[in-house]
């Protein structure tokens, strides 16, 4: 997980600059990171809860798929392939 986390951080720089220029990426840059620390600390704590309730990993996992298809969805509304994530999510 640390791996993926530490690709995803390496990005936030370069897709800073592109979208705000030189002058604003500093400031976009320190806004990411902060909003990044919202689930960074608090999913953790949530996930480690769900799995004392319940004894297994499922519903982290299903909860964290549910969370990717919804983004997918809400992001490409008007490309969305309804088929598609209903395949994807049966063979997740």
């Amino acid at each position: 997980m640390g791996l993926f986390d530490g690709c995803f951080i390496s990005l936030l720089g370069p897709i800073a600059f592109d979208i705000c220029g030189r002058s604003g990426a500093t400031q976009a840059i320190g806004f990411l990171l902060g909003m990044c620390s919202i689930p960074l600390t608090v999913g953790p704590p949530i996930a480690g809860l769900l799995y004392d309730h319940t004894g297994n990993y499922f519903h982290n996992c299903l909860t964290r798929t549910n969370n990717i298809i919804r983004e997918y969805v809400l992001m490409n509304k008007e490309q969305t392939n309804v088929l598609f994530i209903l395949v994807l999510y049966r063979l997740i």
